[in-house]
């Protein structure tokens, strides 16, 4: 039951990933085509004027930052699709995990097995109801008597036996 229920929860939170990851996908995807966009455009707009522009100027840097996120988010891109695979992969164990037949008729007897324990400690539970503090006590004192008969009960044997032999006489057995 509790492997089953495990892969139903681990089944659960890859979905979960997945969903999330694929949002993140898609987001990543419209920021790549924006910068891709940017991009084209700025090196446009320096064709444009014939020629480049110095090195300092204001479009050269705005054209090196974009193609560093450029750079990053394609990266980036790159990573969460690595992890929708791996999640899809992991999905898909996990989709065929729990048609397993074999693994469900273990479920459905865990479940069956599990109920039972249930009723049986539910009957045990009532008859333990049944007895109060003060049941449990007399029982200890109980205990505690028969103990202390049993240690009187050696003395008794260890002074019969030391008369017996004081006195000359035999001890009966309880053999027969």
């Amino acid at each position: 039951v509790s492997e089953n229920d495990r892969l139903r929860k681990e089944l659960a939170k890859a979905l979960e990933k997945t969903d999330q990851l694929q949002l993140s996908l898609s987001t990543s995807e419209v920021q790549n085509s924006k910068l891709k966009q940017e991009l084209d455009q700025v090196s446009l707009g320096r064709e444009k004027r014939g020629g480049t522009p110095t090195r300092h100027s204001k479009h050269e840097e705005q054209v090196e930052v974009l193609q560093a996120e450029l750079e990053k988010k394609t990266h980036m891109l790159l990573e969460v699709k690595k992890h929708l695979r791996e999640a899809a992969e992991r999905e898909q164990r996990l989709q065929e995990a729990t048609q397993d037949p074999k693994l469900s008729e273990k479920y459905i007897a865990a479940v069956k097995e599990r109920d039972s324990f249930k009723e049986q400690v539910g009957k045990l539970k009532r008859e333990l109801d049944a007895f109060d503090p003060a049941f449990f006590e007399e029982i200890e004192d109980l205990k505690y008597n028969y103990e202390e008969a049993l240690k009187k009960n050696v003395q008794y044997e260890e002074q019969l036996s030391s008369l017996s032999r004081q006195y000359g006489f035999p001890l009966p057995t309880l053999d027969s």
